[in-house]
């Protein structure tokens, strides 16, 4: 925000949401005077916090590529998971990394099961229902230890 920018934004602050109405020239010129002496950033201000800026932009620059070297250096999500991180002290990119390798694990997943019961969910219920059938049928039947066990048996009328 240039200088002059913000001393607008500063005129607009008091003119709609302190006094409610326009500022006269002399409110201008009084403004003005205590924006210039206690406001205004100076050109070493502004530097600095240029130089701020740009080395926070470095930073994070330089933990996103490592943290992209992490994810392709490992083989699998399990790898990356909370499990598989060393013994404490854990840096903050490898928790990072464990916490985003853990829930992409969880996402897929929950995405593979959907899919999965998306193109074979029917298939999987009629196994069923045949299997439960055939588990019924075959009970039905009369087994035929059961039929000889029976036939061997003296009848009591016999008796």
């Amino acid at each position: 925000m240039e200088p002059s920018d913000s001393f607008d934004v500063l005129c607009k602050f008091a003119e709609f949401y302190y006094l409610q109405r326009s500022l006269t020239q002399e409110e201008i010129s009084t403004l003005r005077d205590f924006y210039d002496k206690r406001l205004r950033p100076t050109q070493k201000q502004h530097a600095h916090s240029e130089k701020l800026l740009q080395a926070i932009k470095e930073a994070s620059d330089r933990a996103g590529q490592h943290l992209l070297e992490s994810v392709q250096a490992a083989s699998s999500l399990d790898e990356l998971r909370p499990a598989a991180l060393p013994s404490p002290p854990y840096t903050d990119n490898q928790l990072v990394v464990a916490q985003i390798a853990d829930r992409l694990a969880n996402l897929v997943q929950t995405e593979v099961g959907k899919c999965f019961e998306k193109n074979f969910g029917a298939l999987r219920q009629q196994l069923q229902n045949a299997l439960s059938s055939l588990d019924g049928a075959h009970s039905a039947i009369p087994h035929p230890a059961s039929t000889v066990q029976a036939a061997e048996a003296p009848s009591p009328a016999l008796a």
